[in-house]
């Protein structure tokens, strides 16, 4: 290759008849008939304009080869084997020729057929051509300006374009990478896969230019630069710089584009349309995005900050980690769009936002009002941060909110049915106004100090209701008439008189309703109203649920599944709560409060109950005498005063007793029978190894500094068994009462734990602390049970007097040890 070869200009040329060099789809040159404006007809020419040394570039954007040979061909790339050509001037016409140092030779036509021909002292006429100049050369150009100029395939790279007039030019395939078009206008051209890269297009006007897959790869804009209305689909920006200016851009269509790596901060790009463009760690802060459309575009860690979005769309787009800090966000579609690890909060403006099947995983929405945007069952909050949201009367079915931060935040008068919140922070939280959550999933979810009154946990839905006076028909077992002809969803509830048992649970106020496989609950509420309820569909799950200090004054928590649970505190409430069959085995529901609670055929097996008050509550059988279950209960401490535990299920609960004989009053559990051969070991008032062994034995290992007592030999002896502050593994009882007893006939030490109660717990500073923690007996026990009630002991209550007294029955087989955790008003148990 000789030295840099200038655009000379794009020629034409016919032999006499009008047929025109031509190249075919495989590059062969041939004549044939005119086609104005054919591309395939012209040739650029790079050298001097006047043609003594030039290089041709044919139709298919490759040079004429300068191969040996009679084929005439254009196949090479600009830097490949490209021939030398000189158009001889013969009067008004033109031979070509090829230069080479084997031997010159012309372009000769014979029919439509064009070959190298050595040149001879009398070239063929063949060899003549008359030349059109389609396009004047470069220099020309700048003089005179290139409007309407059809500049397809011309190579320019690196020239100085600047202010150039090129409005209307045909600039398809040109190759333009590396000039600089400073103040050029280029209004109206079409520049299909033309190249731009790297160049300085400062204050360029591209008003309504139009062409696909355009490279503007590592271009400079300024706020002079002009794209507005110009169509670029599949254009390449990689790179693009405007340096902090607002270039403009608005209406600019510039669908599947790649903006990858561009920065564009303070762009005006209003009514864009960039459609399934690719838009990586671009920066658009700043710029006015206004109605852009943005949809099924890729646009991992884009920076909006600051952005003026308004009802832009980006449906389907995929936005992790994008920064809309700053951000006008009003009325913009987020529709079926990805925005992972988004950041959302602290925008001017979030009214209206459609949401609707969005992805918000792990996004921050921290404080935002979401209060009218719209939403959809496959909206996706998982493990997102929102911290303080407002969703306040929004309907939520089977939104996912899996591991969300929604701490403060307002779901009052909302819909959570079916919603999915397996291990969310709702700490605080507002969940006020008959809330359904039916369905919902709580699972490992934190409630602590959330407030959810009157919140529709259960099944048990209402369907009707009836005036106050249906009270009395109901107490007398009759069966109101406004009940038999309630209808729900335009269907008869009963379907006749026929087979409908009425059974009053509380007189005046809780009523069970059946006929064959229907049960309806009829229930007082606080207005007087009679509410009809039926179960309708799978209640929620609030298993392992940490809610200290929650409020479910008035909630529905029919058959729900609240097991494990911690549920206590000072503001914890449950007052008129429904907990008709409710869950809580293994929950910690030590020092709460369910007084007059309606429980029945509630589970609160292997569940932490000191010191506990079920005063008044009502645990008797549920719908089929389904039984309330309390075995393996923590009851130390436990208030039963007026409860009802007809029926229930005590088998190995542990009861605190006051324990008979002795000199003072003492509080004991009743846990295991000793030896009694074991009394002179005890009496000498040294702990044997063959007493820690029956403790060892039994699961109560004593520990090193245990001390014995003897209170009264051969019949009461007490050890201590409080380990040293520095402990901090060690929980359980302090003490053990050990008495001697008698029982059908047989003799054995009984022996009790006793009070206080050794917990370690973890304070606000992440460090263990033992605390001991208080209990009385387990007052009003023998009243709240009738004779169907199972005792701890695995006896029927009804055994009593039969040879075996109250502190057998209380006796479990296989007592739980005591819980780990004990809370109090202000420390919780974590």
């Amino acid at each position: 290759m000789t030295a840099p070869m200038p655009f000379a200009g794009k020629w034409q040329f016919a032999n006499a008849s009008g047929q025109t060099i031509t190249v075919d789809s495989h590059g062969a040159l041939a004549l044939a008939a005119a086609d104005s404006g054919a591309l395939s007809q012209m040739l650029n020419a790079y050298g001097d304009v006047a043609g003594t040394n030039v290089w041709m570039q044919a139709g298919n954007g490759l040079y004429l080869s300068a191969a040996s040979g009679a084929v005439a061909v254009a196949n090479q790339p600009r830097d490949g084997a490209v021939a030398l050509l000189a158009a001889e001037p013969v009067n008004d016409q033109f031979r070509l020729r090829r230069r080479s140092s084997s031997g010159d030779s012309y372009l000769v036509a014979s029919g439509t057929t064009l070959s190298w021909q050595p040149v001879t002292a009398n070239p063929p006429a063949g060899a003549l051509f008359n030349r059109t100049i389609v396009t004047a050369g470069l220099a020309d150009l700048k003089a005179f300006g290139a409007m309407g100029a059809d500049l397809r395939f011309a190579f320019l790279a690196g020239e100085n374009l600047a202010r150039l007039v090129m409005m209307g030019a045909a600039l398809s395939d040109a190759d333009l990478h590396g000039c600089t078009l400073t103040s050029a206008r280029l209004v109206g051209t079409t520049i299909d896969r033309a190249n731009f890269t790297g160049c300085d297009l400062s204050a360029v006007d591209f008003s309504g230019a139009t062409g696909s897959h355009v490279l503007f790869d590592d271009v400079t804009f300024n706020a002079s630069t002009l794209l507005s209305g110009t169509t670029l689909p599949n254009a390449s920006f990689r790179r693009c710089n405007s340096h902090g200016t607002a270039v403009r851009m608005n209406n600019l269509s510039a669908t599947a584009a790649d903006f990858t790596g561009a920065r564009l901060a303070y762009a005006v790009m209003n009514h864009a349309d960039l459609s399934k463009a690719t838009l990586l760690d671009v920066d658009l802060s700043h710029a006015s995005l206004s109605t852009a459309n943005f949809t099924q575009a890729l646009m991992s860690m884009v920076n909006l900050q600051n952005t003026t979005l308004q009802t832009a769309i980006f449906v389907q787009a995929s936005l992790p980690s994008a920064n809309f800090t700053g951000a006008d966000i009003n009325d913009v579609n987020f529709a079926q769009a990805n925005l992972t690890n988004a950041a959302l909060s602290k925008v001017t403006g979030a009214a209206r936002l459609n949401l609707s099947d969005t992805l918000l995983l792990a996004a921050t929405l921290t404080g935002m009002d979401l209060r009218d945007a719209t939403l959809t069952a496959q909206t996706n909050f998982t493990q997102a941060k929102m911290d303080g949201v407002n969703l306040t009367a929004q309907t939520l079915d089977r939104v996912v909110f899996q591991g969300a931060s929604l701490k403060q935040a307002k779901f009052d008068n909302t819909s959570l049915n079916d919603a999915v919140l397996v291990g969310a922070d709702l700490t605080g939280a507002s969940i006020t106004g008959n809330v359904s959550m039916v369905g919902a999933n709580f699972s490992n979810a934190s409630l602590a100090r959330t407030d959810i009154t009157g919140g529709q946990f259960g099944s048990l839905q209402t369907i009707g209701q009836l005036d106050a006076h249906a009270a009395a028909q109901l107490d007398l077992g009759q069966m109101p008439d406004t009940l038999h002809a309630l209808e729900h969803q335009g269907q008869a509830v009963l379907n006749t008189r026929i087979g409908i048992q009425v059974t009053t649970r509380l007189p005046g106020e809780d009523w069970l309703v059946e006929q064959g496989d229907i049960a309806l609950r009829v229930r007082r509420q606080q207005d007087g109203q009679l509410a009809v309820m039926q179960s309708t569909g799978n209640a929620a799950i609030l298993t392992n649920v940490f809610m200290p200090d929650a409020i479910l004054t008035g909630a529905n928590l029919y058959a729900v599944d609240m097991s494990g649970a911690q549920w206590y505190g000072s503001l914890a409430r449950a007052e008129n709560a429904n907990l008709e069959q409710v869950n809580l085995s293994g929950a910690n529901l030590a020092t709460m409060t369910f007084t007059q609670a309606r429980m029945f055929g509630a589970n609160l097996s292997y569940a932490n109950l000191v010191n506990a008050d079920f005063s008044k509550a009502n645990l008797d059988p549920t719908q089929g005498q389904k039984p309330a279950s309390l075995a393996f209960a923590s009851l130390q401490g436990t208030i039963f005063t007026a409860a009802s535990l007809a029926g229930a299920n005590l088998t190995n609960a542990a009861v605190a007793l006051v324990l008979p004989n002795g000199p003072t009053r003492t509080i004991g559990t009743p846990l295991f029978p000793m030896d009694p051969a074991l009394a002179a070991s005890l009496d000498t008032g040294v702990l044997s190894s063959s007493v820690r062994q029956a403790f060892i034995d039994h699961g109560y290992p004593l520990v090193s500094a245990a001390k014995l007592t003897v209170q009264e030999k051969t019949q009461r002896w007490l050890i201590n068994n409080t380990p040293p502050s520095t402990d901090l593994v060690t929980r359980g009882y302090t003490q053990f009462m050990l008495v001697m007893d008698t029982q059908a006939g047989r003799a054995f030490i009984q022996t009790s734990g006793s009070p206080p109660l050794r917990v370690i717990r973890t304070t606000d500073g992440n460090a263990l602390q033992p605390i001991t923690v208080a209990y009385g007996e387990t007052l009003g026990l023998a009243q709240a049970m009738n004779g169907e009630t199972t005792c701890p002991s695995g006896l029927r209550y009804k055994m009593l007097g039969n040879g075996i007294s109250y502190e057998a029955l209380m006796t479990p087989g296989q007592p739980p040890h005591p819980p780990k955790c004990v809370p109090s008003p202000d420390q919780w148990c974590t």
